[in-house]
């Protein structure tokens, strides 16, 4: 979905299209009441610019809550649709934070890796927005564990143990 579906839109109580532009023009998205933490929090949207993660945050003022069979219940999920509007209007990986929840999208880190960074941010939750940020980069910054090489090494095993158990099949045939 483009930019444009989301024109006349709010999600997560956020102004789409003015999040898109603040994004836009310096990588962070924050409102009136967080303004003291965006220079650090594009701090660390240069830094993880220099590493090679092309990374945007957006503030939400508020969690996200609602009803649901008469008790409140929270809707992270929300956090998660406004950082898809903003990643696929601007490409690359999108951090969106409210003071206890979190949300992400990217395009180049796979779901587990950001679930995963999400859970080391939230768990325990720093109330700093800038601390948060930095934790998430930091988690999706580690080397990750190599599954592809592993399972090459070992389709490589099963075919070497495979083509030798048929050799001795053949050889004790003929034996």
């Amino acid at each position: 979905m483009s930019s444009a579906a989301y024109a006349s839109e709010t999600l997560a109580g956020m102004n789409v299209q003015q999040v898109i532009q603040d994004v836009a023009e310096g990588g962070v998205s924050v409102p009136p009441e967080y303004a003291d933490a965006a220079p650090g929090l594009r701090d660390i949207v240069s830094d993880a610019q220099h590493e090679g993660l092309e990374l945007s945050v957006v503030v939400v003022p508020h969690d996200q809550w609602g009803m649901k069979l008469g008790s409140p219940i929270a809707y992270p999920e929300r956090l998660r649709d406004l950082s898809t509007a903003v990643g696929e209007s601007e490409g690359g990986t999108v951090l969106t934070l409210s003071p206890a929840q979190i949300g992400t999208y990217s395009d180049t880190l796979s779901r587990f890796t950001l679930e995963s960074a999400e859970n080391v941010v939230q768990h325990p939750r720093s109330p700093e927005l800038t601390v948060a940020a930095q934790q998430f980069v930091d988690d999706v910054e580690q080397d990750q564990f190599p599954w592809t090489a592993v399972s090459a090494v070992l389709l490589v095993l099963v075919v070497l143990v495979v083509a030798a158990g048929t050799v001795l099949n053949v050889r004790r045939a003929r034996g």
